[in-house]
């Protein structure tokens, strides 16, 4: 059980809005106080070409902690910046900070303590793109992530083109590159997509060449293909999704359906 507290102000409607948000959340487990969390928000547009996104999320420990020495920790932080550079181009920007906070109640109970006394997770991630005319769109996209045990970073640069079709229609390719922790490869991404009537068609492939610290062959140097087919269409008030994956290479072979239903009322 718990309560939160909260005060939210929202300026006029001018174009330079703001909307800021601060609260305070106490659970309970088994009849003593837990999780004393604050937590902060902004939305903000202090121009015509820049909107920003804050939030914070700081836990409060008291005497009693086993794991955690600090009073306050910062268990969750993100920012993000948009830009509109030119009336065709622009670029985000945007940090992710995560701790794991110390709870009586087994909400992280497979969680080591190690991780939860100084795991963290940092990911900063940067993109830009520009239309070069009404049908092409081109992006480039970066990111970096670390956390206690290690780092890695991934790129990838990618063009949208809108067919000159009757129904929309769009192709995407984009070429990518990525060190995560046990893997380093690069790839190579299609996708087609289209309206036909009320269905929407989907039929995309991703080829992955790359090598991982957990093989346990002496050769180290991996494909994997993926095809994958996506198929929705409403009826009324009704929603159908059908999709499907084809993943075949070196260490892998699987076959994955899914259907979604749903209804909008």
């Amino acid at each position: 059980m718990g309560f939160h507290l909260f005060a939210d102000y929202q300026s006029d409607g001018t174009a330079r809005a703001f909307q800021g948000t601060i609260g305070f959340q106490q659970t309970f487990y088994q009849g003593e106080a837990d999780r004393s969390l604050v937590l902060g928000r902004i939305i903000a547009n202090p121009s015509d070409d820049i909107r920003v996104f804050g939030l914070v999320m700081i836990d409060l420990y008291g005497s009693d902690e086993i794991i955690k020495s600090s009073s306050a920790e910062v268990t969750q932080l993100v920012a993000q910046a948009s830009f509109r550079l030119s009336p065709t181009s622009g670029a985000i920007a945007s940090v992710i900070h995560t701790t794991w906070p110390e709870l009586k109640r087994e909400e992280y109970v497979t969680l080591p303590e190690a991780l939860i006394a100084d795991g963290y997770v940092d990911r900063l991630s940067a993109s830009w793109w520009t239309k070069l005319s009404k049908a092409w769109r081109v992006s480039l996209r970066s990111h970096y992530w670390q956390d206690q045990n290690g780092d890695g970073f991934g790129g990838e640069a990618s063009v949208d083109w809108s067919l000159p079709t009757a129904s929309p229609s769009s192709l995407y390719a984009s070429v990518y590159h990525e060190e995560s922790a046990y893997t380093t490869g690069d790839g190579l991404r299609a996708q087609v997509q289209t309206q036909l009537g009320s269905a929407r068609l989907f039929v995309g492939y991703d080829g992955f060449a790359y090598s991982t610290d957990t093989a346990t062959t002496d050769d180290n140097f991996y494909l994997r293909h993926t095809l994958r087919a996506d198929v929705g269409w409403g009826e009324g008030q009704w929603y159908w999704d059908v999709d499907a994956s084809y993943t075949l290479g070196d260490l892998e072979q699987s076959v994955t359906i899914g259907l979604t239903v749903q209804y909008r009322f």
